[in-house]
């Protein structure tokens, strides 16, 4: 047993710290577990964003992965629209009632972190209106329940946002898939928001979403720095040369600072990067290489768009 080897150290500790080192080992941002955290009450704070002290005692803001709270708090036009774009999900246009249901978010999460709970991150930066770094985290209730599928379930949260590889080692694409059910049935059962949901305006208001997204798509495609005229190094690469090889500026970033703990030697490293996944491999493919010495290691297959 893993207790045996250390009668000094807590187990939990020995594990955070096994896993901290696996992480180091294939090139990935180490996700580290904080047990035993509570909440620091802000008048910012909403269902997904809040802060959180640590066992010792620094305070850090933390942002769930996978999900995505109604808004709580719209002063500016950020906030409409993101306030907007939320309603269109659920297919509500009675934003009054969008933004109820957001503090309803809030109020349970309170409730659900009410006692001790577990974070568990990577301290990948988000962005967010408080003067603090913002990172991203998984959090576990005291009843070792996932605050994230908790929000879907309740048609508290929408199964949108940044994911990554679960703590306990599920896929993101298998965990978005798994949200996306669990999704549907708080929709069928009516929870939370989706009470006011009107079905035959989901398609509408969603078209309406899509429509507006491919609009700043092409336009943020028509200011891209010029594409690049030969493939450049994933490790080498400055952040210019990256975003012109086709990731987007804090894709970029994130490319910066994972390589910094281990070159990205193929596909699968490249997977592995924050905010990174297929559709953007597909759209880089052909514009990086990865290092000579990495040439033998066998890599992720891309499969065709």
């Amino acid at each position: 047993m893993l207790e045996t080897l250390s009668p000094t150290i807590p187990f939990r500790h020995l594990l955070s710290f096994l896993l901290l080192v696996a992480g180091l080992a294939y090139g990935q941002k180490p996700l580290v577990t904080f047990h035993d955290c509570t909440v620091v009450p802000q008048e910012w704070a909403d269902g997904d964003s809040f802060m959180v002290k640590l066992p010792d005692g620094r305070t850090e803001v933390f942002r769930l992965y996978y999900v995505d709270c109604i808004e709580t708090i719209v002063t500016t036009d950020s906030d409409k629209r993101r306030l907007r774009d939320q309603g269109r999900y659920f297919g509500v246009s009675n934003f009054r009632k969008v933004i109820e249901f957001g503090r309803e978010g809030t109020r349970f999460r309170e409730k659900a972190l009410s006692k001790p709970f577990t974070v568990t991150t990577s301290f990948a930066k988000a962005l967010g209106r408080s003067s603090k770094p913002r990172y991203y985290a998984f959090v576990s209730t005291s009843e070792n329940h996932d605050l994230a599928r908790e929000l879907v379930e309740n048609g508290l949260a929408r199964n949108f946002g940044v994911r990554r590889e679960t703590p306990t080692g599920i896929h993101r694409d298998d965990y978005e898939d798994f949200l996306s059910d669990v999704e549907f049935v708080a929709a069928i059962r009516k929870k939370g928001v989706w009470s006011e949901s009107s079905p035959e305006s989901i398609i509408e208001m969603r078209e309406r979403h899509r429509k507006e997204l491919r609009e700043l798509e092409d336009l943020e495609e028509s200011l891209n720095p010029p594409p690049l005229t030969e493939p450049i190094s994933i490790n080498e690469g400055s952040l210019e040369e990256l975003e012109r090889a086709g990731f987007r500026a804090h894709q970029a970033r994130n490319v910066l600072e994972h390589r910094e703990v281990k070159p990205i030697q193929n596909f699968a490293d490249l997977d592995s990067v924050d905010q990174i996944g297929e559709k953007t491999i597909h759209k880089v493919k052909d514009n990086i290489f990865f290092d000579a010495e990495a040439s033998s290691i066998p890599t992720m297959r891309v499969p065709a768009p």
